[in-house]
């Protein structure tokens, strides 16, 4: 029997359709860290079969309506999510084997989005892909691609002194013409087990663990954050540059031309062909803020590049991290 849920969060309506109660338990237990919990609210518009759009198994009987500005996402074969940006809305529709998981983490993903794209309008501030942590009342940035770390590392630092903010999008707020403050956007970490089985250093970490099925893969699903995080005043950059080839393991100061395109690649929601025109707009005005944002960073402060392998120098990078910490200090 398929079932639709509906609550609100931040002003956003958000919808779930599918006999799957538990996802909601999860969602709830990872918005906490939001500090919004989720209520009732009434129905979104549920009324037009599009099952010949719908790539499930038969059965599914999933419906909706097709508002203007309606953004459709295909996740996989079990899931698809459909954002209105002008209506602040998320509708996320489940096969009976869609894994809670995965669920959890598209709807987490795209309120987040929902949330600081607000953020964006009403000042200065630049999402980027990367993580963030606090030592000391200084906030320090780590960019990198995909693979290159950035989860495990902050789950390692965060049991030596650092405090949690991120691990997937962070968020920049310019404050003043050269200060900045990194806005907390935390989510339960999620570390695949074959990266965990890896690296025994991170199964060493004394935080509760949860291994669950996710969309491709078994994730850990850890929570080393309590109390809530605090935003906290950016002072340092890292750039994370994994390289199979590197020699040895090295940190250098970039100079301000390296620097801002390795910004600008970690901006989020660079792309935004695919997106209606409602929701393009909104995208093209954040962006635009955001390039300014990066490069008044690059401007104001140091950023360094670490150069590494990380099948060879994961356990080393701690180090590294807290002597740039140490010597780029204000």
């Amino acid at each position: 029997m398929t079932m639709a849920y509906h609550f609100q969060i931040h002003g956003i309506s958000v919808g779930i359709s599918g006999n799957r109660r538990k996802i909601l338990e999860e969602l709830a237990r990872e918005l906490r860290f939001f500090e919004a919990p989720a209520k009732p609210a009434p129905r979104i518009r549920v009324s037009v079969e599009e099952q010949k759009h719908w790539r499930v198994r038969p059965g599914a009987n999933i419906q909706w309506s097709r508002l203007p500005g309606d953004e459709v996402h295909w996740i996989d074969e079990t899931m698809v999510s459909i954002l209105n940006v002008p209506n602040r809305s998320v509708q996320l529709h489940l096969s009976p084997d869609a894994p809670t998981d995965a669920a959890v983490v598209v709807l987490f993903g795209v309120i987040g989005f929902l949330v600081h794209l607000d953020l964006a309008q009403q000042g200065d501030v630049a999402a980027f892909h990367g993580a963030a942590l606090h030592r000391e009342g200084e906030g320090i940035l780590l960019l990198g691609k995909t693979n290159s770390g950035k989860t495990s590392l902050s789950y390692l630092l965060s049991n030596g002194g650092y405090a949690y903010l991120s691990e997937e999008d962070s968020w920049v707020q310019r404050v003043a013409e050269n200060r900045f403050t990194v806005l907390p956007y935390p989510r339960r970490i999620r570390i695949a087990e074959a990266v965990m089985e890896k690296r025994p250093e991170l199964n060493r970490l004394p935080y509760e663990k949860q291994l669950v099925e996710s969309l491709h893969e078994r994730v850990f699903r850890i929570d080393p954050r309590v109390p809530f995080p605090q935003e906290a005043p950016l002072q340092h950059v890292v750039v994370l540059d994994n390289r199979p080839e590197a020699p040895t393991l090295s940190a250098q100061p970039m100079t301000k031309a390296a620097a801002l395109p390795a910004l600008l690649a970690s901006l989020e929601g660079a792309t935004v062909a695919d997106s209606p025109e409602s929701a393009q707009q909104a995208l093209i005005v954040r962006n635009r803020t955001a390039f300014s944002v990066a490069n008044s960073i690059v401007d104001s402060l140091n950023v360094t590049r670490v150069t590494y392998n990380i099948i060879r120098d994961f356990g080393d990078l701690p180090d590294i991290i807290n002597r740039i910490f140490e010597t780029t200090r204000p």
